[in-house]
């Protein structure tokens, strides 16, 4: 909703294109047409959400839940330098939606990994 005009806007994406989210191939996010600053923090983002299935073995393993805790800080900082650099939603669709893929990845691990240690993370504050 426009709040000056009160009018409803038309949506970014149609729904058949939500479901494209999935199937997003990011490759092209690291060719010459985006910043430095912006693939440095997408590869750092994306590399830290690999380390997500070693982590919660190795804490499991060896029964240490605070390496769940360090890990969901340093992916939260990793997200938070990605969003800086990184446009999400842009008039680019095919940009945002391999941007948003990568958002859609880090709310689905973020959400495991505060789940197994017990903390609720709301979708609205």
């Amino acid at each position: 909703m426009d709040i000056e005009s009160k009018t409803e806007l038309e949506p970014l994406f149609s729904s058949e294109e939500l479901l494209e989210i999935e199937k997003a191939n990011i490759e092209s996010l690291f060719n010459d047409e985006q910043s430095k600053e912006s693939q440095e923090a997408t590869k750092a983002l994306i590399l830290k959400l690999e380390e997500s299935k070693a982590i919660i073995e190795a804490a499991a393993k060896i029964r240490a839940p605070y390496l769940l805790c360090k890990y969901s800080q340093e992916l939260a900082t990793a997200f938070h330098h990605f969003y800086n650099y990184s446009r999400v939603l842009s008039d680019d669709k095919e940009l945002s939606i391999k941007r948003l893929a990568i958002v859609k990845c880090f709310i689905i691990i973020l959400g495991k990994t505060l789940d197994l240690i017990g903390v609720s993370a709301p979708e609205k504050m």
